[in-house]
């Protein structure tokens, strides 16, 4: 199933079932799905609470959600709407919290990227490998991107 509040996103989606809603308030009863993936998305968004106590709504006890957030990012200090508008930063910290409350445990948690994924669209291939061999080696406290799975307890 796809979910998002654009019909022009879910145009292009490749999901067989697709649905027209929005993320705080999802047209499904609780307990019903496995697993839920969130990505690209969280960043926009300057609290994240209400989006993950709909996702442990909707997923059964032992489900899966997986979403990622951004520690920052250059467009968090401006607002450029043609590269995507402003980005809010999510601390560990603030995430960790958002978890407790909602009764969700980490199961994994992997830092990426040392720029933000917007900018490795407009870099050439071989600049795009050479940071990824950077990336392997350089501490995940420089990495931007932080990529989650928690579980519903």
């Amino acid at each position: 199933v796809g979910v998002d509040y654009s019909k022009e996103m879910l145009d292009n989606c490749n999901y067989k079932k697709r649905v027209l809603a929005d993320a705080i308030k999802l047209p499904f009863k609780s307990n019903v799905f496995d697993t839920v993936l969130s990505i690209r998305f969280f960043f926009h968004y300057k609290d994240i609470f209400s989006f993950l106590e709909e996702f442990a709504r909707v997923i059964k006890k032992d489900g899966i959600i997986i979403f990622e957030t951004h520690k920052w990012s250059p467009r968090q200090f401006i607002n450029i709407e043609k590269l995507g508008g402003k980005i809010y930063p999510s601390s560990k910290n603030s995430v960790q919290s958002i978890l407790e409350c909602l009764n969700l445990s980490i199961v994994e948690k992997k830092e990426i990227f040392l720029f933000s994924p917007f900018v490795y669209k407009y870099m050439p291939y071989f600049f795009i490998r050479i940071l990824d061999n950077i990336e392997k080696i350089l501490p995940r406290m420089f990495m931007v991107d932080v990529y989650w799975k928690v579980r519903k307890k």
